[in-house]
């Protein structure tokens, strides 16, 4: 609606006005210096109506131009259906686009449209075309599905353990490790492969045992680095205890080559957590040693190489000491005696 109330020319005045994209020319003329009174110039329009599929269609694509807003309402099925608002741009104010009702409810996981007239009966019957609620109701369907155990021929079960037995015995492998979590996952693989791929020679895809060799280096390395930097902020945050109990491989010499003196510890404990530090790349191995309390037994050795740290007496090795001592037969024999001392006099 355009509106002027009045004005004053002294000519021929051609005013156009232009509203939803329709266009009202009006032509006026008067005499000079004679007040011209207008008191309205108006134009309608009319709102082209969606069809239910179009609008349908652009709610299931969330494009922005429908959007769904409670109804009112004490039946449980507003829990499931909504209003269809056309969502257009306010002229005045951009920031805040105008919503104007479709006449039109739809359901919130189809996007199925009925018209706001409808009775809760009607909506109350509704299935959604889905066939389940929900795009999480839809994956958690098709995974059930997927899970199904489908019907294995006895014929094929009967085979699959003559084929374990031949397993266990040619290679010498012990009975249980057909339940092995390696061997279930490395399984479950050749039977995915057989299914993409079809039919095909399983030493074509076997590696050689030095290239599994090499992979399990760089497996290990890169399992014990994610370690690593899980424990680097656990311990930065002191959340971690630490206990020393430390042996040597007869044959590699490891983690050890050396005797167990407290500089010795002290210099292996400083290498392992600088390693834990230069893998989150914060190369700082006092500072990490200083948030973490050990815990260990009160050997000399374990004195001195955790000296300036938090270090606890562990309970254990207390109790350990204090009954060796209380049972040892040199001290029932001394007591045992002082007893008997006591008894003469």
């Amino acid at each position: 609606m355009s509106s002027i109330s009045s004005f004053e020319t002294s000519s021929q005045l051609s005013i156009t006005s232009t509203l939803n994209n329709e266009s009202t020319n009006s032509v006026f003329t008067s005499a000079s210096n004679s007040p011209v009174q207008i008191n309205s110039i108006s134009t309608t329009s009319t709102t082209k109506i969606a069809s239910k599929s179009s609008i349908k269609r652009k709610l299931m694509s969330d494009t922005g131009e429908y959007t769904l807003v409670p109804q009112e309402g004490k039946s449980e099925v507003w829990k499931k259906f909504r209003k269809v608002l056309n969502v257009v741009e306010n002229i005045d104010d951009p920031d805040s686009p105008e919503q104007i009702s479709t006449g039109f409810i739809a359901c919130i996981n189809c996007k199925d449209l009925y018209g706001q007239n409808s009775s809760t009966a009607t909506l109350s019957r509704h299935r959604c075309n889905l066939g389940v609620g929900s795009k999480e109701k839809i994956d958690a369907y098709f995974e059930i599905m997927n899970k199904k155990k489908k019907d294995i021929p006895k014929k094929l079960k009967d085979e699959t353990i003559e084929k374990c037995v031949k397993y266990c015995s040619m290679d010498i492998k012990p009975m249980y490790s057909i339940e092995s979590e390696g061997f279930k996952q490395f399984g479950q693989f050749l039977l995915d492969v057989g299914a993409k791929y079809g039919k095909i020679d399983i030493a074509d895809i076997l590696p050689h045992p030095t290239t599994v060799s090499r992979h399990i280096e760089t497996t290990t390395k890169e399992i014990r680095n994610n370690i690593f930097k899980d424990l680097f902020f656990i311990i930065e945050k002191k959340y971690c205890a630490s206990t020393c109990d430390l042996w040597t491989d007869n044959f590699r010499q490891f983690p050890m080559n050396e005797s167990k003196t407290g500089e010795n510890i002290r210099r292996f404990l400083f290498n392992f957590f600088f390693q834990i530090s230069d893998v989150a790349n914060k190369p700082s191995s006092n500072d990490l040693m200083s948030s973490i309390t050990f815990v260990t037994d009160q050997g000399s050795n374990m004195l001195n190489a955790l000296r300036n740290t938090n270090r606890l007496n562990c309970s254990a090795h207390l109790l350990n000491t204090v009954l060796r001592n209380l049972f040892d037969m040199k001290y029932l024999e001394q007591k045992k005696t002082e007893i008997s001392c006591l008894n003469l006099l």
